[in-house]
C-alpha cells in the first residue's frame, strides 16, 4: 500500500510539473507569434527568470491576490536576485482569472503591449491553479534582458 501511494504521490506531482510546463509552451509560442505580427524576434524562456516567476504566481494564488510586490513585500528584482540573475532591465505582468493563455495574453496587450513587444530577449512564464482561491488561475509573465545568460 505504501508504494501504491508514493506512486500516485509522484504521479500528482509529475502532473503539476506538466501543467506549469505546458503553459510556459502556450506563453512563449503566443507572445513570439504576437511579435512576429509586428516583424519583431522572438524572444525565449530563460529557467532563471521562469522560476522568479512562478515563485510570484505561486504566492499570488496562495495568499489569494494580483499585484507586482509579494506578499512579503519583495518586488520582482529582488526575487530576480533571489534566482541569482543580474538584469539591467526587467518587467512584470501579472494577471489572474483569465483561464487560457490566450486571453490573459490579449488582456496584457491591451493594457501594457510596451512590455511584451520590448527588447527583452527572455520571458519567465508562470502559472498557478487553484480552484480554491477567488480567481482560480494566476500568472505572472517576467521579461528581462540578462547579460551572460541563455535560454532554457
Amino acid at each position: 500500500m505504501k508504494t501504491f501511494l508514493a506512486l500516485a504521490l509522484v504521479a500528482l506531482v509529475s502532473s503539476a510539473d506538466a501543467q506549469v510546463a505546458d503553459y510556459s509552451t502556450k506563453m512563449l509560442n503566443a507572445v513570439n507569434a504576437k511579435r512576429a505580427e509586428k516583424g519583431l524576434t522572438a524572444v525565449c524562456i530563460n529557467t532563471k527568470l521562469a522560476a522568479a516567476a512562478q515563485v510570484h504566481a505561486e504566492d499570488m494564488a496562495k495568499n489569494n491576490f494580483i499585484g507586482t510586490s509579494g506578499s512579503d513585500g519583495s518586488g520582482q528584482m529582488e526575487r530576480l536576485e533571489a534566482q541569482n540573475l543580474t538584469v539591467t532591465a526587467a518587467a512584470e505582468l501579472v494577471g489572474a482569472g483569465y483561464t487560457s493563455v490566450d486571453s490573459m495574453v490579449a488582456s496584457w496587450l491591451k493594457a501594457s503591449s510596451d512590455y511584451i513587444y520590448a527588447d527583452y530577449p527572455f520571458i519567465g512564464p508562470g502559472y498557478k491553479y487553484d480552484k480554491t482561491k477567488q480567481y482560480k488561475h494566476y500568472w505572472v509573465l517576467d521579461l528581462s534582458d540578462g547579460e551572460g545568460e541563455t535560454c532554457a
